[in-house]
């Protein structure tokens, strides 16, 4: 089975045992798909081959053999030299100093031994460390050693011996920390004195040190399994916490990658104190975790089991702390209320700089309208070519147009929804003329007249009512398809001829080139292909209507008619995606308009969040319309948001909290009053025997959220036939 290590986008690396026959992109896909959605991971560097490694240490061995030589050594040959200093001491005084300076017997007999038999020495600053640990370590087993064998000899000296004999591991391991830190301190600079004094210090540290590791070895365990995103760990396997955490987020389509930092952390450390109990996890109290840990709120043991009897006790002991005048009872109520503005602070980050509805809607719309100011700039540029390229004003067949726009509105049987000043108007194209009074004035049918035409048509599509903007539709779709009025002679007849021909013939027809056809062609081809992307964006539409912004955006972004709908929503986008500032205002109203329900139109330092309000306008809203402006993980904080604010007001069936609050202020008035009573005052810590028993209404239990989810144990619980009475103590104790 294959193991391959996986660099993840939060700096962590996994180790991945896959099956036979997989590659390392099979390993890296994996992780990729089951923790990271379209975030990237990646094979880490790649590191000296195993080849090479193990060739370079067996050349290496021989010389590590002959420093562990030379350290024993000179560690031994250290000890002799202390326990002959005295005698070395005499001699030298009676005999001559070297030629060179010095005293005539030098100390360093283990030095001399190990450089006589060409041992090698030591070179980095590790390797030279390592030699005074060595040392000491050898010196003290050699000390230890004879000290266990003088300690059979009589007198003063057997005891003075059995007494450097005792503890021997602790001597040891203090001879291993004195020479690890007066080696450091040499090879970082340090005096001799500097030496001798961290010699010492590390020779009483050592043992008292790793008396402390022996009764952590269990904390300093879970401190290297889950190490922060950055820091140089070793590879670590994919284990069962992360899984746990994908299997809770994937009904959402979340993956751990699209969520932040802080809340991959928190979810990681709550699983792993879950499972460190061995019960059986609750995997719905794990999501409902989990919804706390994205939103910032603050979860409890009765939010995260939604037990009813947790539910009970949790909020009344919450009613009860909040009416006392101690602030430690006071805590599970201002848990409530910071909860309450942890949810609307998350969704005002989500929504951004709030901004009113028409300044946002004047975002939108501004895209809307430059874009709509071009495309009918880029039209009658194309119109203006094809009438200079005539050498004059094209005129433009009348007759086939009106025939046209009566033919449409006949087929689609909307002639009868025709506006009467529409009808007027084809009319009056028709016959030339138009009546001004008692006097018929021509009416010119060119291109320059054409846009007129189409803001009579604008204004009378504004109509409310459907078949009335259809037949308006049908009249401007003539008007897109309009022919160049021929001029002189038709020719006629089915003859045959050539495309050259043709071409001649339509020209001669129109009395216009083939340059200036192809000319209006293209301008036609323009426009029709702009009123089509028209047709189908209603808020586009709108803003050529002339819309007002403060109907813009509950029409078009979060109203729920036919023009707000998903499909229209998505052609918005469409228009706007290439502008951040009208993507983040339709955001923002968004948010906006889910916190206003949510607050019942309150502002954010006095409102509570209703659930109930919540959930209406995000279902009113719908899962794919937020889909199309807020990213995977953005949809799931706005869900999480929701449900958070459900689990804390949630009252299931069988609770019996007391909503009237009269209890709760009853207890607290009285428990208060029994702790400041100059009755109890006079006997000895009954005040705060009294503050014990309201403290014990308070939060501890409820704080412990983690290990709400897991499924507690069966046991045999207390006979159903209990009296009241004693029911009713063990509420109150509880």
């Amino acid at each position: 089975m294959p193991t391959y290590e996986v660099n993840s986008p939060d700096g962590k690396t996994y180790k991945v045992n896959a099956p036979e026959g997989s590659t390392e992109q099979d390993a890296i896909s994996y992780v990729q798909r089951e923790f990271y959605g379209p975030k990237e991971v990646s094979m880490p560097a790649n590191k000296e081959g195993f080849g090479e490694a193990l060739n370079r240490e067996v050349r290496d061995i021989p010389r590590q053999l002959g420093l562990t030589a030379r350290y024993g050594i000179e560690g031994v040959g250290g000890t002799l030299d202390m326990l002959a200093s005295p005698f070395r001491a005499g001699l030298n005084a009676i005999l001559p100093n070297k030629p060179g300076g010095g005293p005539a017997i030098q100390g360093n007999t283990g030095e001399a031994i190990a450089n006589a038999i060409g041992l090698p020495s030591p070179r980095t600053k590790i390797e030279n460390i390592s030699s005074e640990i060595s040392k000491m370590l050898a010196g003290g087993a050699g000390l230890l050693g004879a000290s266990r064998i003088a300690s059979s000899l009589p007198g003063i000296t057997g005891k003075v011996a059995g007494l450097l004999a005792q503890n021997p591991a602790q001597q040891l391991q203090s001879a291993v920390g004195a020479g690890a830190a007066g080696g450091y301190v040499k090879e970082t600079g340090g005096n001799p004195l500097s030496q001798t004094l961290a010699a010492v210090a590390g020779g009483v540290a050592a043992p008292l040190g790793m008396s402390a590791v022996k009764a952590i070895p269990q904390a300093a365990k879970g401190a290297v399994e889950f190490l922060a995103p950055g820091m140089a760990a070793k590879p670590q396997n994919l284990d069962q916490v992360d899984i746990t955490i994908s299997n809770l987020l994937k009904p959402s389509g979340v993956a751990i990658g699209d969520l932040s930092a802080s809340v991959r952390n928190q979810l990681r450390e709550d699983v792993a104190s879950a499972m460190k109990s061995g019960g059986q996890l609750d995997y719905a109290a794990l999501r409902r975790l989990a919804d706390y840990r994205m939103t910032g709120a603050t979860p409890t043991r009765a939010t995260v089991t939604l037990d009813p009897a947790d539910i009970t006790r949790q909020k009344n002991a919450a009613k009860f702390g909040i009416n006392s005048a101690d602030p430690k009872l006071q805590q599970l109520g201002q848990i409530e209320n910071a909860n309450n503005r942890a949810l609307i602070g998350r969704m005002n980050d989500l929504g951004g700089t709030p901004e009113d509805s028409i300044a946002a809607a004047g975002k939108v719309m501004g895209v809307l309208d430059r874009q709509n100011t071009a495309a009918k700039k880029n039209i009658s540029d194309l119109y203006t070519a094809a009438r200079e390229a005539a050498g004059r004003d094209i005129p433009l067949d009348r007759e086939s147009f009106v025939l046209d726009a009566y033919g449409r509105l006949a087929k689609e049987n909307k002639g009868a929804f025709l506006p009467a000043e529409v009808q007027r108007l084809l009319e009056s194209i028709r016959a030339g003329t138009i009546k001004v009074g008692d006097q018929a004035m021509p009416t010119p049918f060119t291109i320059d007249t054409i846009d007129n035409l189409k803001t009579v048509l604008s204004n009378a599509a504004m109509s409310k009512d459907g078949n009335t903007r259809s037949a308006v539709r049908l009249v401007r779709d003539a008007l897109d398809d309009i022919k160049v009025a021929p001029q002189g002679r038709n020719v006629g007849g089915n003859q045959v001829a050539d495309p050259a021909l043709l071409e001649q013939m339509q020209n001669r027809a129109t009395g216009m080139s083939k340059e200036a056809l192809d000319a209006f062609d293209a301008a036609r081809k323009a426009n029709r292909q702009w009123m089509s992307i028209v047709d189908r964006v209603p808020a586009l539409q709108a803003v050529r209507e002339g819309v007002e912004p403060d109907k813009f955006v509950n029409d078009f972004i979060i109203g729920s008619g036919t023009k707000a709908s998903v499909m229209d929503a998505a052609k918005l986008k469409s228009m706007v995606s290439n502008s951040p500032e009208a993507m983040q205002a339709i955001r923002g109203q968004i948010i906006s308009h889910l916190k206003s329900k949510a607050l019942g139109g309150a502002s954010d330092e006095v409102g509570n969040i209703s659930q109930s309000n919540l959930n209406r306008a995000m279902q009113s809203i719908g899962d794919r319309k937020l889909a199309l402006f807020f990213s995977k993980g953005e949809v799931e904080q706005i869900k999480a948001i929701a449900r958070v604010a459900s689990y804390e007001q949630v009252q299931p069936r069988g609770s019996a909290v007391n909503n009237s609050n009269t209890a709760g202020a009853a207890l607290a008035t009285l428990f208060d009053k029994l702790a400041n009573s100059p009755l109890l005052g006079k006997i000895p810590l009954a005040p705060q025997i009294a503050g014990n028993v309201s403290a014990s209404l308070t939060a501890r239990k409820a704080l412990n959220a983690p290990s709400a989810t897991v499924i507690p144990k069966q046991s045999m619980g207390a006979s159903p036939f209990l009296l009241p009475a004693l029911a009713g103590s063990g509420l109150l104790a509880e």
